[in-house]
């Protein structure tokens, strides 16, 4: 398949490719173990103004295209799983706003975001529901009151949690009956009373996306903070451009413990042999699976991200595909690149046992690996999707 960036677009990729290896890489353990959010890697993101990366050009942003946003967030990746997941749901949701806000939100979110680095956090998932359920359903709900709503619910793995400026919120209409008729998106300002963080994550994996819960309790919402009409959100197909940056994501942390089993092989050697473990036809065949996985996984994402139409049937369809087999190429990688290193591959001196505990959230992470192999098999059969 062939492909091009242009130049600018390069830039950034390469820029962003810096950054992960000689900043995030060398700290990402460090935030792992103690299961903390990566102030430094996100002050890094300001400050070389990487926050805007699918803000659109006419509002200051980068406006990467889907295929320069998706190797960036390979690259990022490579130097921290946590840092490149919470970066996604954050230009997912400036997506969102592109394609379903108003001028005036637009302009005010956006300038948020290019001005100051503003962080936005998505806030999906529920304690008491679940995407995969054949109906799918929220329960945090906002009543209208005189000038303005109120917002009422508990969402959990919230990323960036206390670190986001803003969170962006999916509810439901208060008496609303399906998703499809009720489903609102609304802005709420950090610090907004009624707002409480409640820090519940501790994880085997992405631990420092700082995941946590969060309360909304007759939370304010204004008018100008709605995104917009009921139900746009869950027709309008924007819901799956975020999956294109999870097949990156997952893509890239195999990548990099495929790199680190190739540096293994090159240069461990095995008393009484004399030469590097790479010299093992053993080790040749595992390097070599892992590297066609590697790329089938590149192709599947490449082709996605090129595949017009945004929210077309065909464009959904292959970044459903993307996602389930970068994750499935992912943990096989991993699991090859841990024969690779054998015992020593456990060790939290390497970098090795976090890429294989990141790489297993792929597995549920919206949408999990069951519901896509459903929508993939749906589409194949050219079934309907289920009506929300």
């Amino acid at each position: 398949m062939h492909w091009t960036l242009p130049p600018d677009e390069q830039a950034i990729v390469s820029q962003i490719a810096r950054l992960a290896s000689e900043r995030f890489a060398p700290r990402a353990a460090r935030y792992d173990a103690e299961n903390r959010f990566p102030e430094e890697n996100y002050a890094d993101l300001r400050e070389h103004r990487l926050m805007d990366l699918t803000v659109p050009q006419e509002y200051g942003g980068k406006g990467l295209s889907s295929l320069a946003f998706a190797l960036a967030m390979r690259e990022l990746a490579k130097g921290d799983g946590s840092t490149a997941l919470t970066y996604n749901m954050h230009a997912t949701i400036m997506l969102i706003i592109a394609r379903l806000g108003s001028p005036e939100q637009k302009e005010r979110f956006f300038g948020e975001v290019v001005r100051r680095g503003a962080i936005f956090a998505s806030l999906g998932s529920e304690p008491n529901t679940s995407p995969s359920a054949p109906v799918f359903f929220i329960e945090t709900s906002l009543r209208k009151v005189t000038n303005g709503y109120r917002l009422n619910g508990q969402k959990h793995f919230c990323s960036f949690g206390n670190a986001a400026d803003y969170f962006f919120a999916f509810v439901m209409m208060d008496g609303a009956t399906r998703v499809r008729d009720g489903l609102l998106s609304v802005i709420v300002p950090k610090g907004t009373p009624g707002t409480t963080v409640i820090e519940t994550w501790n994880a085997m994996s992405m631990r420092a996306t700082a995941s946590h819960s969060v309360s909304f309790k007759d939370a304010e919402v204004r008018e100008e903070d709605v995104i917009g009409a009921p139900g746009s959100a869950f027709t309008s197909g924007v819901g799956s451009e975020y999956v294109i940056g999870y097949a990156a994501i997952y893509l890239g942390i195999a990548e990099a413990a495929y790199d680190f089993a190739c540096e293994y092989a090159r240069t461990r050697v095995v008393k009484p042999d004399t030469k590097p473990i790479g010299h093992n036809p053993i080790i040749q065949r595992y390097i070599a699976e892992m590297s066609v996985l590697l790329e089938a996984a590149r192709q599947l994402t490449i082709h996605a991200a090129l595949t017009p139409g945004f929210g077309s049937p065909e464009r959904i369809l292959a970044v459903n595909q993307a996602k389930y087999f970068a994750v499935e190429s992912a943990m096989k990688v991993t699991d090859l690149a841990l024969h690779v290193c054998g015992g020593r591959g456990l060790f939290k001196d390497y970098p090795l046992e976090r890429y294989y505990r990141d790489i297993r959230a792929g597995v549920v992470m919206n949408p999990s690996t069951d519901t896509l192999l459903l929508q993939i098999g749906r589409a194949e059969l050219n079934l309907p999707a289920p009506q929300g």
